[in-house]
């Protein structure tokens, strides 16, 4: 099962005020949310592809909390084969990871990802794992380890601080190329989840929609190039 959702903005009456246009677009975008839900088993050597996102999560989930470090790092290395299911050099950034990782490295993130409070991201770039030391993918493994509170920080969401509308992201620390993850940027990412949960609390069943679901909506409208319809998403609830 998943973790009870936490007492938040979105049960104690944030701003809340997307137009019905607005709103209707977030539902339309977290339907038309296409990324392959694709994981890899690694001992069989073949490509899974799941029913949907809540079976891709729990399997992913699953592996993070296991007691055995090599479901662990299966589990790691399905969050890099999913999160570049869509670019060429997947296969060498995963394999990089693999054989780099060290048992230690696993067994502390064992331990941690059991434990984990709160956003965690400065706890989790602690760690050092190899592939996982900005923003995109730390907050991947944050969102795979509670996907109803907590989302992905997307270099390709930063295209909306280029939007119209002032939001939270117009505020993010960031570089061509990466994200990092510092203790302004995690302060933002918070805000970035409360938004979510607000939209969650606000428009949708949280039962079969979870925040993590919001955020992929955005994304969505984001992959369309609606930079002002997303800004103004997020402004509205941030």
């Amino acid at each position: 099962m998943w973790p009870q959702r936490s007492r938040s903005e979105a049960e104690t009456g944030g701003r809340m005020n997307l137009t019905a246009r607005e709103a209707a677009e977030l539902k339309r975008a977290i339907g038309a949310y296409d990324y392959p839900k694709v994981l890899f088993d690694f001992r069989a050597g073949r490509e899974i592809t799941c029913h949907s996102m809540r079976d891709l999560e729990k399997q992913v989930r699953g592996c993070l909390l296991s007691r055995r470090l090599d479901s662990v790092k299966e589990g790691l290395s399905n969050i890099l084969y999913w999160g570049l299911a869509r670019v060429g050099y997947r296969e060498a950034r995963i394999e990089r990871f693999r054989s780099q990782v060290t048992d230690e490295q696993l067994r502390k993130a064992q331990r941690e990802f059991r434990a984990i409070e709160g956003t965690g991201l400065q706890l989790l770039k602690r760690l050092g794992l190899p592939q996982f030391s900005h923003m995109s993918f730390l907050s991947k493994v944050r969102m795979f380890l509670d996907p109803r509170e907590y989302v992905v920080l997307d270099l390709k969401l930063m295209k909306m601080a280029k939007s119209d509308n002032p939001n939270l992201f117009s505020g993010i620390k960031r570089y061509p190329t990466y994200v990092p993850v510092t203790r302004q940027n995690e302060t933002v990412y918070e805000r970035w989840c409360e938004a979510c949960r607000r939209l969650v609390a606000s428009y949708f069943d949280g039962s079969k929609v979870f925040a993590a679901d919001v955020e992929r909506g955005i994304f969505q409208i984001v992959q369309e190039g609606n930079l002002e319809m997303a800004g103004r998403i997020v402004e509205a609830v941030s």
